[in-house]
């Protein structure tokens, strides 16, 4: 496996993890150029272990670039996480791609995620301090990236339903008034990616 880095997901990122709290990792590797080109590699895969305490999520490079390109949140605040444990050039090229990619089609899959999560979990507990949480801290970091404050990891303390509705309502206008494109730049992604399995041929 070729490990272009790791970073550090979850509670974590954001601070909010006590001595409960799993550790998740964000992998991101490459598939030999040659394998592909023969035919024998698998890119556009993932996979995941659970290892103890520690969750572990690894994506072949190719899929964290069509989920980046796709506005994915997840893959978002993966390779943006503040906390990183392994990076090489490759790894920083990424990230910084994406920091300056920033694009208005995050907000669907921010949006369906946290309607979801609400859904699922708020609907039937109301006092799930811990979804709660989770969802504040992803719609404020929905929030920053679409009125222009780029990536923030910021930690959530307490918060009431109410919290989470006003933040919705806020998440909405972020998108109407967003002044970011409507998606990233596809070809500077494409064009890195491709230096990338040149340079590993």
């Amino acid at each position: 496996m070729n490990i272009l880095g790791i970073n550090v997901i979850g509670s974590h990122a954001w601070n909010m993890n006590n001595e409960n709290s799993d550790l998740d990792l964000f992998i991101v590797d490459v598939e030999n150029t040659s394998n592909i080109l023969k035919g024998i590699g698998n890119a556009r895969k993932s996979k995941s272990y659970t290892i103890g305490k520690i969750d572990i999520v690894i994506h072949e490079v190719e899929k964290v670039v069509n989920q980046l390109i796709d506005g994915n949140i997840n893959y978002i605040v993966g390779i943006l996480s503040p906390l990183n444990i392994y990076t090489n050039k490759y790894f920083d090229e990424l990230k910084e791609i994406t920091k300056n990619n920033l694009a208005k089609n995050c907000y669907y899959s921010i949006n369906g995620w946290i309607r979801g999560n609400y859904d699922r979990y708020l609907s039937q507990n109301p006092n799930d301090e811990k979804r709660k949480k989770l969802i504040m801290r992803t719609l404020n970091f929905g929030i920053n990236i679409l009125n222009g404050s780029g990536v923030v990891f910021n930690k959530v303390d307490d918060i009431s339903l109410d919290d989470i509705k006003r933040s919705f309502s806020e998440l909405e206008e972020a998108y109407k008034n967003s002044k970011l494109p409507d998606k990233p730049n596809e070809d500077i992604f494409r064009e890195w990616l491709y230096k990338l399995r040149k340079d590993l041929l």
